[in-house]
């Protein structure tokens, strides 16, 4: 770390008091993903001890990306005046230049780097569970193999709002201002709730919803169009990679959310949704030899910290034999 830019030289940052030199200073400073880190973490603590009002920049947000858009040429000359990242604001106008050096960014630097200046990303490995406490209080429980992306900036610009990549439980709190929480998948579904419980599935082959209590609105695109539904207590929601939607009434204390406890329950389940599983949470396939084993379901709750656990506790409850190779396992019928 560059001893110059230390902790009192970004203070006087984010209070809009550095000098054009030290701007610089800091850019370069900034290069270094593990500056990054630092800054963000530091910008955090200073906006908590100094809470600012700002109205809702929705609308401005809106005006400067559609300028953007309407004027390209332009932004090579915004983007040498806003390179840095955005300093806090003292007054209104100074929240504004900084939302547009955080755009200026945006429009700058590719994908990739547009999701780590916006979001600070968590990720269960294969085999894992993580529990999480948002800035609000939310709790959110990530199933393995998830990724959950948290705005950097808190929740300060909007209704709060997290991207989610996998699966994971989610308790949420009621905000002051009654401001929703939403839950994004990159299958183009949106979970809009004030303050409840549920668990959403979003994986390569779509999307599950269960609400445990309270109530939310999913939002969801069919054949082009925005549509909406209304969830209730004990609803289950599946959307299958085609698009397709169908929504049961199911008992909330089903085995949908046993994963949280390394708890497995199997009711009539083929063993194809079963590999779906074992791919999803562990990056095992499975492979099946026998033609009794295609119409074979399974039955029966089991506990298991990890895939072996769990593939021997069926293979030997089901007078199955199993051999693993790598990341394969190969189930016989004997």
């Amino acid at each position: 770390m560059n001893p110059t830019i230390n902790k009192t030289l970004l203070r006087l940052h984010f209070a809009g008091n550095s000098s054009s030199l030290q701007r610089r200073m800091i850019s370069e400073w900034l290069k270094d993903p593990h500056n990054r880190e630092l800054y963000y973490e530091w910008l955090a603590e200073w906006e908590r001890q100094n809470p600012q009002f700002l109205p809702d920049p929705t609308p401005k947000l809106e005006a400067y990306v559609a300028h953007m858009l309407a004027h390209p040429n332009d932004r090579q000359e915004v983007a040498d005046e806003m390179i840095m990242p955005p300093s806090a604001p003292k007054t209104t106008w100074k929240a504004w230049l900084g939302v547009a050096a955080v755009l200026a960014l945006l429009t700058l630097f590719g994908a990739q780097y547009r999701e780590e200046l916006w979001y600070r990303s968590y990720h269960t490995a294969y085999n894992d569970i993580r529990t999480l406490t948002l800035d609000d209080g939310t709790r959110v429980v990530m199933n393995s193999n998830t990724t959950l992306l948290i705005p950097r900036f808190k929740f300060r610009f909007m209704d709060r709002h997290v991207v989610l990549r996998g699966e994971a439980n989610f308790a949420v709190t009621h905000g002051p201002n009654d401001e929703k929480f939403i839950v994004k998948t990159d299958n183009d579904l949106k979970v809009v709730v004030l303050g409840t419980e549920f668990t959403v599935n979003s994986r390569r082959r779509g999307d599950k919803v269960l609400l445990n209590k309270g109530s939310i609105q999913l939002e969801y695109l069919q054949e082009k169009e925005v549509k909406k539904l209304l969830m209730t207590p004990g609803d289950l929601l599946t959307r299958s990679q085609d698009g397709h939607i169908e929504k049961r009434k199911t008992n909330i204390h089903q085995n949908y959310t046993d994963w949280i406890n390394n708890r497995f329950t199997f009711d009539g389940t083929s063993l194809q949704e079963l590999n779906h599983m074992f791919q999803d949470n562990y990056g095992i396939f499975l492979k099946f030899e026998g033609k009794e084993l295609h119409n074979f379901s399974l039955y029966g709750s089991y506990r298991a910290k990890s895939a072996e656990e769990l593939i021997l506790a069926l293979t030997k409850s089901a007078n199955l034999q199993y051999s693993q190779n790598q990341d394969t396992i190969t189930i016989i019928q004997p």
